[in-house]
């Protein structure tokens, strides 16, 4: 078991303007942003190789202090008002205590395993 600690990697994704891409059946990032009475999803797409490149080039160099600038496909973008999106936050902190919730349990299950197979 390994005890150094987990590297981060800093990005900067960049999507374009989601008319110009094909919809497609999900993303692999969301960028939310506010600006004044709106809030901002963007959905883009991230070429997986180029983020390996990245991920294999940094492995073992220090945290940089600027991110890496990642070039991904906008696939949508959606715009709300403030006040709808202030509606969504007991529902949006419930998933994510019932995710918590399921992966802590994952991972006790999963340590469980490796412990009786040691």
């Amino acid at each position: 078991m390994s005890t150094d600690k987990p590297k981060t990697l800093n990005l900067q994704v960049q999507g374009q303007d989601a008319r110009e891409s094909a919809p497609p059946i999900f993303s692999n990032f969301v960028g939310i942003a506010r600006v004044a009475t709106e809030v901002q999803f963007d959905f883009i797409f991230l070429d997986l190789n180029q983020m390996a490149l990245l991920i294999n080039a940094k492995g073992s160099t220090e945290t940089p202090q600027t991110p890496s600038l990642v070039q991904g496909q906008t696939v949508a973008k959606i715009v709300m008002p403030s006040q709808s999106f202030v509606q969504l936050k007991d529902h949006v902190i419930r998933m994510f205590s019932d995710i918590e919730k399921e992966l802590k349990l994952a991972k006790e299950v999963q340590d469980a395993r490796s412990g009786t197979n040691a």
